[in-house]
């Protein structure tokens, strides 16, 4: 399971999970600190978490597996509250605990990439896979910082290895999509995206990247009526917005289409350069 991380490949957008505590918050605390220990694990927001974790950490009496869980968790919530520089220095606190833990690794490589340090991010990452080479998490994050980095035959590769070890999500797909789309495999990203959309059908970033694909692909109705479809779910949505603009210009809704894209430019001012940068314009 990704630890609460996903960097959502096309048209560069970071989404963190909604979930608090993540699925890869540690939970095994021994302290008699029981109240401390619950917030840390199991706190209904990141302050609680905050607040229970620096607790335990304040705990002379804690030993040092609940020491590394406190951080580990407490690094989880920085992260998740955009405090990353405290993120990593918590992830390097745990480490200095429990030196061969992969997941730890993984996160903070996360938390570099956040950072937009990239090659730190991807030494971590590399650093979980040696440590577990199963670890999946670490396969799907590598690849999108190499996507991001415009190594995309190393991202394609990952991703590869994460379908191989098992893992096919919506997000996988999706992911792969992407990479295909900027390797110019219309054919091959067209199916990735609606298996995507086919396993989130209401995923308004599946949606969006697949209706990416039909403008990409010149199928201009199929592009706005995913367009539609997934405005319907997410309202506003500068890149959506521009899209469907570009798909009812190119259908002779001349008017429609240029409302559509003055009123994405106006949540979004460079939303037409991104779609430049993928060769496509109105």
């Amino acid at each position: 399971m990704f630890r609460q991380w996903k960097l959502q490949a096309c048209l560069l957008s970071v989404a963190l999970a909604s979930a608090t505590v993540p699925a890869g918050a540690k939970t095994s605390l021994q302290s008699d600190t029981t109240e401390l220990r619950a917030w840390c694990t199991e706190g209904a927001t990141s302050q609680l978490v905050i607040r229970g974790c620096s607790g335990l950490i304040a705990d002379s009496t804690a030993s040092d597996a609940d020491l590394s869980v406190a951080h580990y968790n407490r690094a989880i919530q920085f992260r998740k509250i955009g405090q990353y520089d405290r993120a990593v220095e918590d992830y390097d606190r745990a480490l200095a605990l429990q030196p061969d833990d992969a997941g730890t690794y993984d996160n903070r490589g996360i938390a570099y990439v956040l950072m937009g340090d990239y090659e730190r991010g991807l030494q971590d990452f590399d650093k979980a896979i040696e440590l577990q080479p199963r670890e999946v998490s670490a396969y799907f994050n590598r690849a999108l910082t190499h996507e991001r980095m415009g190594h995309l035959e190393k991202a394609f590769a990952d991703i590869q290895h994460v379908l191989k070890l098992g893992l096919k999500s919506g997000a996988v797909y999706r992911a792969r999509c992407s990479i295909r789309l900027k390797t110019g495999h219309l054919d091959e990203a067209l199916a990735d995206c609606q298996e995507a959309v086919r396993r989130q059908p209401r995923n308004p970033e599946f949606l969006d990247t697949l209706a990416f694909v039909h403008l990409r692909r010149k199928s201009d109705v199929q592009a706005r009526a995913t367009y539609d479809t997934a405005l319907a779910l997410a309202p506003w949505q500068p890149v959506a917005l521009y899209g469907r603009g570009i798909a009812k210009r190119r259908m002779g809704d001349i008017a429609s289409g240029d409302t559509d894209m003055a009123t994405a430019k106006a949540i979004e001012p460079d939303v037409a350069q991104r779609f430049a940068g993928y060769g496509v314009r109105p």
